[in-house]
């Protein structure tokens, strides 16, 4: 009996993390003047310093003369402008294809992104503005 649930609960350690999609997140750079971040479902904007991971439905705030740098799992990395609100919508993987989605609320970006591996990968944004 030990036997048998040891084996059920070994395969499914085993197989739970190649089926399920892996949430990755982005990290940060680089901060210049005034960054901050809120997480989902709260309500204060906290300073956002370098080597801080950031992940999916954070809003990035950056303020007059401010700027953050921010790499992401695949190689791409973003760079967020003085005067900008961004929410990162989508940061994963699965089966060796990434995700990524933006909504730029505010502000301009500058984008260096890598080549998407895999025939879905994507890095997609959208903004009401453009």
């Amino acid at each position: 009996m030990k036997r048998a649930l040891f084996i059920i609960i070994s395969v499914l350690l085993i197989t739970v993390p190649l089926v399920a999609d892996e949430i990755t997140s982005g990290k940060v750079r680089s901060v210049l003047g005034e960054v901050t971040r809120q997480k989902k479902a709260q309500d204060k904007w906290l300073p956002l310093r370098v080597g801080a991971k950031v992940s999916e439905s954070d809003l990035i705030r950056t303020l007059v003369e401010s700027q953050a740098i921010i790499s992401l799992a695949d190689g791409s990395s973003i760079t967020i402008e003085e005067n900008a609100i961004v929410v990162l919508e989508k940061v994963f993987s699965a089966k060796g294809s990434k995700e990524t989605s933006l909504n730029i609320k505010n502000g301009m970006l500058h984008f260096d992104v890598q080549k998407q591996a895999g025939k879905s990968g994507s890095f997609k944004f959208k903004t009401g503005t453009a």
